[in-house]
């Protein structure tokens, strides 16, 4: 929602947008944790390169509401791509 709503917002709404999450757990002091996450964003957004989106797809994960809960898990990492 919040990388729709930034390109939105610049002009550039998305034809589409989706996200899948690879999520790594671990076991640490005997309970599951999240160690990892592995982001892979794919957007069919006109009037963009490739640099402009993953600028817009970076800026969307620092400053998401679900990235910000997700604050405490050490490595979370973005692959975005136009189609």
């Amino acid at each position: 929602m919040a990388l729709a709503n930034q390109l939105g917002e610049a002009g550039h709404p998305p034809k589409s947008l989706h996200t899948a999450a690879n999520v790594h757990l671990r076991l640490l002091d005997d309970a599951l944790t999240i160690t990892r996450i592995d982001l892979a964003t794919r957007g069919d957004v006109e009037g963009i390169d490739q640099q402009r989106f993953q600028a817009f797809a970076e800026e969307a994960k620092l400053n998401c509401v679900v990235s910000r809960a997700l604050a405490a898990v050490p490595e979370i990492t973005l692959t975005a791509s136009l189609e």
